[in-house]
C-alpha cells in the first residue's frame, strides 16, 4: 500500500509540473479533507438472500484527504485535478437460519482517486464565489481485503485495479489576498461499474464451506473542506515575462 501511494504521489507531481506549462492561467495548490457520506445513508444497502442465507453490507461514514491543483482559465473557468486517499467503511450482517448462525462485524476498503473536473465560477460578493464542477475520476484499489472468524470468512475483492467514476460538485469559497482561499462544498461520486464484490463463506459444523456474493457499488456523497494556498497572480506573470 505504501509503495502504491508513493507511485501516485510521483504521478501527482508530474501532473503538477506539466500543468504549470500547459496554460497561461494561475496555478493554485491546496489541501482537502472530505468526510464521506455513503449512499446507504439514503437507504441504499447491498443485500443477498439465497435459501437459508441472508447477507448484508451497509456502508458507514468514511473519510478522504489529499491534495488538489487548480489551473485558472480566464476569470470564470478552471480545471482541477489532484490525488486523494479514500477509506470506505462497511458493517456486515450474515445470517444462516438452518444452523442458527449469525455474525456481525465491520471491514474497511481502501482506495486512491485522481479526479479531473471543469469548474464554472459565479461571483456572489467581493470575495465570495460559488462554483459548479463536473468531470471524471480514476479510482485505484491497491489490494483486496478480508476478515474472518472461526466459522465465517468475508473476502472483498476489487473488480478492477483501476476504475472510472463520474463526479459532480457544488461549492462556495472565500478568497483572501494574503491568506489563500477557504472552500466548503459537496461532491457526488458514482462509479461507472461495480467497485467490488463481497464474498461470504460459512463453514458449518462439518466444515463444509458455503459461499454467497453481493456487489458493492462504491457510490458516495462527501462534504468537501479545502484550503488553497495563496498564489500571487502578478508573480506568475513576472516569471513568464522573464522567460
Amino acid at each position: 500500500m505504501i509503495r502504491s501511494f508513493k507511485n501516485l504521489l510521483v504521478l501527482f507531481f508530474l501532473l503538477l509540473s506539466l500543468s504549470g506549462f500547459a496554460q497561461n492561467g494561475v496555478l493554485t495548490v491546496g489541501l482537502q479533507l472530505k468526510p464521506v457520506i455513503p449512499v446507504a445513508f439514503f437507504n441504499d444497502i447491498s443485500t443477498v438472500t439465497v435459501d437459508d442465507i441472508s447477507a448484508e453490507m451497509t456502508p458507514t461514514f468514511g473519510y478522504s484527504f489529499g491534495m488538489t491543483v487548480r489551473r485558472g482559465i480566464g476569470d470564470l473557468f478552471a480545471l482541477e485535478t489532484g490525488i486523494n486517499y479514500i477509506q470506505r467503511n462497511y458493517d456486515y450482517d450474515y445470517i444462516r437460519s438452518s444452523f442458527d448462525f449469525q455474525e456481525k462485524g465491520d471491514i474497511t476498503f481502501i482506495g486512491y482517486e485522481i479526479p479531473l473536473t471543469a469548474l464554472v465560477y459565479v461571483q456572489l460578493g467581493e470575495q465570495t464565489y460559488m462554483n459548479v464542477a463536473a468531470g471524471f475520476a480514476a479510482a485505484m484499489f491497491p489490494s483486496d481485503v478480508t476478515t474472518s472468524s472461526e466459522d465465517l470468512r468475508l473476502y472483498v475483492f476489487r473488480k478492477n485495479w483501476i476504475q472510472g467514476s463520474v463526479i459532480a460538485n457544488l461549492g462556495f469559497e472565500f478568497r483572501t489576498e494574503e491568506s489563500g482561499y477557504f472552500y466548503v462544498g459537496a461532491t457526488y461520486n458514482s462509479p461507472l461499474t461495480t467497485m467490488a464484490v463481497a464474498e461470504f463463506t460459512h463453514f458449518d459444523s462439518t466444515r463444509i464451506p458455503t459461499s454467497v456474493r453481493l456487489d458493492l457499488s462504491g457510490t458516495y456523497f462527501s462534504l468537501d473542506l479545502r484550503y488553497y494556498f495563496h498564489n500571487d497572480p502578478s508573480k506568475n506573470k513576472d516569471r513568464k515575462s522573464d522567460r
